[in-house]
């Protein structure tokens, strides 16, 4: 999935330079503070891209947990009835 977003990011850095007449893009090519904004920009977005798998994860990963906490009872339940076989 990580490699989907920054290819993404990327895609939409060069639809952003492609609208700049030359003089922009020169302007840009000699300023350093200028190429950092871009990246800067980039690397947020890739960032927020993460985060948001990151929390959907999480979410799911709780939704799981308290699934299987509610069949803790079924399985004591289970247990003792296999206890009490032996």
């Amino acid at each position: 999935m990580s490699l989907e977003i920054l290819q993404a990011d990327c895609k939409r850095a060069v639809s952003q330079l492609a609208s700049l007449s030359n003089d922009e893009l020169d302007e840009i090519m000699n300023n350093d503070e200028k190429i950092e904004g871009i990246l800067s920009d980039l690397d947020q977005s890739y960032l927020k891209e993460i985060e948001q798998e990151k929390e959907n994860l999480l979410a799911t990963n709780n939704s799981m947990a308290e699934f299987n906490l509610s069949k803790e009872p079924e399985l004591v339940e289970g247990r003792e009835k296999i206890t009490g076989i032996n």
